[in-house]
């Protein structure tokens, strides 16, 4: 077992730097030996937190998050059950904190798409890629569907619902942006063409589950389509002297759109309060009841 490393930095959110030796330096610009093995010990924690983040993500997708329990998430990562602890002081925490994580993956993932997409800069353009990436991602879909199977309680918990007002907002805003930018019709409602747009995505994430497989389609054929109705039903045509410009804007609006959703998500991520392990009984462990609520939690 790889475990007793402490408290992690990074993925974890429990924090423990001001506790450590910062590194210093000899005098000629070298850090001491004693600053390497902080930083070796602290990417060995960030390391371990991943993995332990990747056992639940694993887990949550094959059996439901309510399934899921911390022993089961420790045996999937190969650590002790206190190792887990150590991380993340309940269940929940942990769900949270891959959220967090899996959410800054995806966005990454999607304007790298769009970068090489001729009509990056349009809402056709970043619902397509997204719509795609939510089918590859279990987990993704699971979040924009509000899967209860797969996470459990959790989709009623305050965070979830704070996450969805972000992303609505954010579309909101996005599309306002673009209606002003030209690269949107003016003649619908913001509120309606973004309930048009989320209505659009979650069927098509769900309604595999209410079709004889036969009638479904290709998805990358779903996804060429979706893009179509989008730009047909939102978007303006634009003289090419024009459109140049205005997907230049809306470029822009896009990464700034994202930027500010991953700074909304790392200030509500902040503003939580971590419980303080050394609280805990056994230097991280639970004791056998505080285990097993936490385990059906």
């Amino acid at each position: 077992m790889r475990d007793g490393d402490g408290p992690d930095t990074g993925t974890a959110g429990i924090a423990e730097a001001a506790d450590r030796p910062a590194p210093t330096d000899d005098g000629a610009g070298r850090t001491s030996a004693t600053g390497a093995r902080t930083s070796q010990k602290e990417k060995r924690l960030a390391e371990r937190g991943d993995r332990i983040l990747d056992a639940l993500a694993t887990l949550i997708t094959r059996w439901g998050y309510g399934k899921t329990t911390v022993d089961d998430i420790a045996r999937e990562a190969g650590v002790a059950k206190g190792t887990v602890y150590l991380h993340w002081p309940t269940k929940g925490a942990m769900l949270h904190a891959l959220i967090e994580r899996e959410e800054r993956q995806w966005n990454e993932v999607v304007l790298e798409r769009m970068a090489a997409d001729p009509r990056n800069g349009t809402i056709s353009s970043t619902y397509r890629h997204a719509l795609a990436l939510a089918r590859e991602s279990p987990l993704l879909r699971a979040l924009l569907t509000q899967d209860r199977d797969a996470l459990g309680e959790w989709t009623r918990s305050p965070q979830s619902r704070a996450r969805s007002h972000r992303r609505m907002e954010a579309m909101h805003a996005l599309i306002r942006g673009m209606r002003a930018a030209g690269l949107m019709r003016t003649d619908i409602t913001v509120v309606v063409q973004a309930y048009l747009i989320a209505a659009l995505t979650y069927g098509i994430l769900t309604i595999d589950e209410y079709l004889p497989a036969e009638f479904v389609p290709p998805f990358e054929d779903i996804a060429d389509a979706f893009a179509v109705i989008v730009r047909r039903g939102f978007e303006p045509d634009l003289p090419a002297e024009e459109e140049t410009a205005a997907l230049a804007r809306g470029q822009a609006m896009i990464a700034d759109i994202v930027a500010s959703l991953a700074g909304a998500q790392a200030k509500s991520s902040h503003a939580t309060p971590q419980p303080d392990l050394n609280d805990a009984p056994g230097n991280g462990r639970r004791s056998k009841d505080t285990e097993d609520k936490e385990d059906n939690t």
